[in-house]
């Protein structure tokens, strides 16, 4: 078929955009539809990402037929999102549980403000995603 520019794409950084759930979600939408195939560094810091986004990545997820976003990106960049404590919490959660994910780094830096028992439900769930995950 015809060369599109999005078949050699391996990174994406739109850092500092203000672009919002939208962009997120759209490019999940794009892989799982068979377009940047080789796109496996997101970098989407200070974007004004919601925890709505991040639910919606793992619904998205759940069919696990396709490509998705969480399937295929290795460094994932959402720091200084308002992604929130509850879908920060959740969206561990998640990882937590879910097998054979690719990504060895997730940025969350200032994306939420932890008490002491989500920083342990936190920490607990990303030693749980870290032992079975494909990080060697």
């Amino acid at each position: 078929g015809p060369f599109a520019a999005s078949d050699n794409l391996v990174t994406i950084d739109l850092e500092c955009n203000a672009l919002s759930d939208e962009v997120i979600l759209a490019i999940d939408e794009h892989i799982r539809g068979g377009r940047f195939r080789h796109v496996s560094n997101l970098y989407l810091a200070s974007n004004a990402i919601s925890g709505s986004a991040l639910d919606a990545l793992a619904v998205n997820h759940k069919p696990a037929t396709v490509n998705t976003l969480l399937t295929q990106v290795k460094d994932f960049g959402l720091t200084n999102n308002p992604i929130g404590t509850q879908p920060l919490v959740d969206f561990i959660s998640f990882l937590s549980v879910t097998s054979e994910l690719p990504m060895t780094r997730l940025h969350l830096n200032h994306v939420a403000n932890l008490d002491a028992l989500d920083y342990q439900i936190c920490v607990n769930g990303l030693n749980a995603f870290l032992s079975h995950s494909t990080i060697s």
